[in-house]
């Protein structure tokens, strides 16, 4: 009997505490009614609205990825550095537009050709508008190791872009190579082999140091020829072209 007795008392009690804490929040209600409920309106909002803000952010990563990639795919350095201005911020598009625009304006440099000149099977250039200046090709080097360095000063210390620096010292080291820069270029494979130690990436490591050992053989490889020597780059016989050597005209027959 006391037990059930003792067991009443606790529901009695329960009851009680339950409806002390319903009255509670009744009396709340009616003196604060209005701010409470501003206050849950407020949460619902700002929940609803965080919800809002994450899908319109994924959305917006997704197209910056799409633009990215129609932008890479047309191979116009212009468009890709333009597309880094307009998805700063956006993971890590503007790097890779930046990173493809540059290697573009390298590649360039190295074939004497505006970015995306059509050519012929044999490598020539299929319109001769399409041929570089050596003023031009030289500002396009210049415009690709701008890119790499200011991608190098952006990630070579953030974590987990590692791979964006590596990338950045293998251009700026190509860069060199191609200016004769040897302690620069050595500076730049010694960059990418710390960060590839540091964090266990081989492949990039024996790429390094492979480039690293044949700096000495550049460094004392003869020369180029000199321009009485050679013929124009791509074979064609401009007027006046003091590259090309002009065939000896037949000799009159008796």
């Amino acid at each position: 009997m006391a037990m059930e007795k003792r067991q009443q008392q606790i529901e009695v009690g329960a009851g009680l505490t339950e409806s002390r804490y319903s009255q509670d929040f009744i009396d709340l209600l009616k003196n604060w009614g209005g701010p409470v409920l501003f206050v849950v309106a407020l949460g619902v909002l700002g929940i609803q609205g965080y919800r809002w803000w994450t899908a319109r952010q994924q959305a917006a990563e997704v197209t910056a990825i799409q633009e990215f990639e129609a932008a890479r795919t047309a191979g116009n350095p212009t468009n890709l550095l333009r597309l880094a201005e307009e998805h700063e911020g956006q993971l890590s598009v503007s790097t890779m537009a930046r990173l493809t625009a540059a290697d573009i304006l390298l590649d360039s440099s190295y074939s004497g050709l505006v970015p995306g000149a059509p050519v012929e099977a044999d490598g020539t250039p299929k319109n001769k508008e399409d041929i570089l200046s050596e003023q031009q090709i030289t500002q396009k080097l210049s415009e690709a190791k701008a890119l790499y360095e200011r991608i190098w000063k952006e990630t070579n210390t953030a974590k987990g872009k590692e791979l964006f620096a590596i990338a950045a010292a293998f251009g700026m080291a190509a860069a060199a190579e191609t200016g004769k820069n040897w302690d620069e270029a050595s500076t730049n494979y010694n960059r990418v082999i710390s960060i590839a130690e540091r964090t266990g990436l081989n492949v990039p490591l024996k790429i390094a140091k492979e480039r690293l050992a044949a700096l000495e053989t550049l460094k004392t490889a003869a020369g180029l020829p000199s321009e009485a020597n050679v013929v124009t780059k791509w074979g064609y016989d401009f007027e006046p072209s003091p590259l090309t050597p002009k065939t000896p005209e037949a000799p009159a027959k008796p």
